[in-house]
């Protein structure tokens, strides 16, 4: 028999929390009691955003020690939140598909779109000069619709703030490229941004920072292909997942066993291959011991969901152990991406009316009265009186990142 009981009055508790969304509209307040499980309010999220291919997203949080988190959705809320002065959630794509386009409903497409235009401005999705400014013209024009020198006057893209570095030459080219994208309604806009992000090196790559085996400074991404090593801009390494036998952390260390691993580095192209395979260890040393035990949680979780055939089929994993500590388990929930995609098939709903929010309420739109199903007010949102109020983005490279309290759930 327990020693303590809680008291009734303690069980009926409420707590606020706020949730903030992917288009930087107005945070929106839930209640939740001491024993509310995670997915509960995740489930609550979903349900007024009105979305059900809900297996790609995810909450995400930062603790009294500026660490980030992902709310796991089999312990409760209170116990993940409580110590926070603020409990504050942001609503963010977890795992990238790795094909967008097997997304059934266009409002779900949306949301990963609307991840993806945070990443590129964030210099989380880094690529190539041409291919990024391509990217911008697909925003303007899902934005205002058809270029119109009357309503678009010189300097009009400088009033969005889409790439990292945008300089007014960037866009003078994004301006050109949004004027050949004349027709394009924004479900297509949309379509064309998803399918040149999908096949960048950094689509879906949150960094983390560690040190190699020389105390070098470089980054780790980890996505539907593996876990990849990136120096400055450039991705120089890939362990596919097929190629890693077990991730571990130890302390601050991050570990991959794998067998064999794919070397991008440009000295090493001309390498032959050698046909025998090698089992073999690499540690990475992450900037705090929370720090390798989060990177740790992302990496499994994300090497389940990708290659797991049937979620039934995850096994319970520990790591961290030493001799003083019993070190972390964790356990899969949810689908993997194959259950999500068959799922997806499933889907027999009409598609649900949505409203694009534009990033600058008061600009001239043009030429998408065509595609008026795609502007109409989500009922779920649009109900709630919630006055609009938007928090400024501020660029940073991806090759220079640094977490900072204000950003961390960016």
């Amino acid at each position: 028999m327990s020693l303590f009981k809680r008291s009734k009055s303690d069980a009926l508790t409420e707590y606020t929390c706020s949730i903030r969304f992917l288009d930087d509209t107005e945070s929106i307040q839930l209640t939740f009691k001491k024993d509310t499980l995670g997915q509960w309010l995740f489930d609550r999220v979903c349900e007024k955003l009105n979305l059900i291919e809900k297996d790609y997203f995810g909450l995400r949080y930062v603790d009294a020690e500026n660490q980030r988190h992902w709310l796991d959705p089999l312990k409760t809320v209170y116990k993940q939140l409580k110590g926070l002065s603020k409990m504050v959630l942001c609503f963010r794509v977890k795992f990238y598909p790795e094909d967008p386009m097997k997304l059934h409903e266009e409002i779900t497409r949306y949301y990963l779109f609307l991840q993806l235009r945070r990443d590129l401005h964030h210099g989380r999705l880094l690529c190539p000069h041409e291919e990024s400014i391509q990217l911008a013209a697909y925003i303007i024009q899902s934005e205002v619709g058809d270029y119109d020198p009357q309503d678009h006057p010189i300097g009009y893209v400088s009033n969005f703030k889409m790439l990292p570095k945008q300089t007014p030459k960037h866009e003078e080219k994004i301006m050109d490229a949004h004027k050949a994208l004349v027709g394009e309604v924004p479900s297509e806009c949309e379509a064309d941004f998803l399918k040149k992000a999908s096949s960048m090196d950094t689509y879906g790559v949150d960094p983390h920072q560690v040190k190699d085996q020389k105390g070098e400074p470089l980054y780790l991404g980890v996505t539907h292909l593996g876990i990849m090593t990136f120096r400055g801009s450039r991705r120089t390494q890939l362990f596919k997942w097929l190629q890693i036998r077990r991730i571990a952390y130890e302390g601050k260390m991050f570990i991959i066993n794998h067998t064999s691993s794919e070397d991008e580095d440009v000295s090493n192209s001309k390498k032959e291959l050698s046909t025998a395979v090698r089992h073999q260890a690499v540690g990475f040393k992450c900037q705090t011991a929370p720090a390798a035990k989060y990177l740790w949680r992302c990496a499994v979780e994300q090497q389940l969901f990708f290659t797991l055939s049937t979620s039934s089929a995850a096994p319970k994993i520990r790591s961290g152990g030493t001799l003083f500590s019993r070190g972390s388990k964790f356990r899969f929930s949810g689908r993997c991406q194959n259950e999500a995609y068959e799922a997806s098939g499933n889907i027999r709903r009409t598609e649900p009316p949505f409203a694009r929010t534009s990033s600058l309420p008061n600009f001239a739109k043009k030429n998408h009265g065509h595609d008026n199903k795609n502007n109409t007010r989500q009922h779920s949102l649009a109900s709630q009186s919630f006055r609009e109020e938007r928090r400024p983005l501020h660029g940073k490279l991806f090759f220079t990142y640094m977490h900072t309290p204000t950003d961390l759930i960016e």
